[in-house]
């Protein structure tokens, strides 16, 4: 049978992990409610973003900044740690936060902020870096005339029709479940050198163009890339 002052070491135990780690979901203007160590050192964090001003009353509470993550450490002063601590917070995006924190007898705490707005921010951004990254990539591979990763190749030598104006020859084709791209050879049929222009060989359902170069002596070749997808 298990002692009555091992339940309670284990009950005491539970409850100071549950607040080792603070998860909060917020938006601007919010006001938080959370608990901070009376007596030691805690961390409040932004997910994704960080913290340029912190605001308390004089006198309730020792604020720290750390510039390397943009996070703050705070301990409520000496006199304060049974009143509730009023803190407001401004983030680098624009953001402002209310906190609540009520002092507890416990280990350092971590209070994470996340805000769901800015989440769907990165998410966006990391989706359009992740979309440039793979055009470039497959217009590199193109270019070499080399394999790609997730991509089959066919090599062709069909004649296909572009633009007014212009020879065009398809040479390779590079297919994946997202995006397909192609290689082309275009011969001017005008008797002159020529400016090229990428707008020339736009048509819907094109992602990018990149031409070889821009300048097209008579009789010269000159390959085009597009991705579709």
């Amino acid at each position: 049978m298990i002692k009555r002052s091992s339940i309670v070491l284990l009950l005491l135990f539970i409850a100071n992990t549950s607040f080792a780690l603070q998860i909060k979901d917020v938006q601007e203007g919010a006001e938080i409610q959370a608990n901070v160590s009376a007596h030691d050192l805690s961390r409040i964090k932004l997910k994704g973003d960080r913290i340029i001003s912190a605001k308390a009353n004089i006198g309730d509470v020792n604020i720290s900044y750390e510039e390397s993550t943009g996070d703050i450490f705070i301990r409520p002063a000496a006199s304060n740690y049974s009143r509730i601590i009023n803190l407001f917070l401004v983030s680098r995006e624009g953001y402002t936060y209310k906190l609540l924190l009520t002092p507890k007898f416990i280990p350092s705490a971590q209070i994470v902020l996340q805000n769901s707005e800015i989440a769907t921010e990165v998410n966006e951004k990391q989706k359009k870096d992740g979309y440039k990254q793979s055009i470039i990539a497959l217009y590199k591979a193109m270019a070499k005339s080399a394999p790609l990763e997730g991509y089959k190749i066919k090599y062709k030598n069909k004649k296909k029709f572009l633009a007014k104006g212009f020879k065009s020859k398809l040479i390779a084709e590079y297919s994946s479940p997202l995006y397909k791209g192609y290689v082309y050879e275009i011969e001017s049929r005008k008797k002159d050198s020529i400016i090229l222009k990428e707008s020339d060989f736009f048509s819907p359902g094109v992602s990018a163009i990149k031409l070889e170069r821009f300048y097209l002596e008579k009789g010269d070749v000159v390959k085009l890339f597009i991705v579709k997808g």
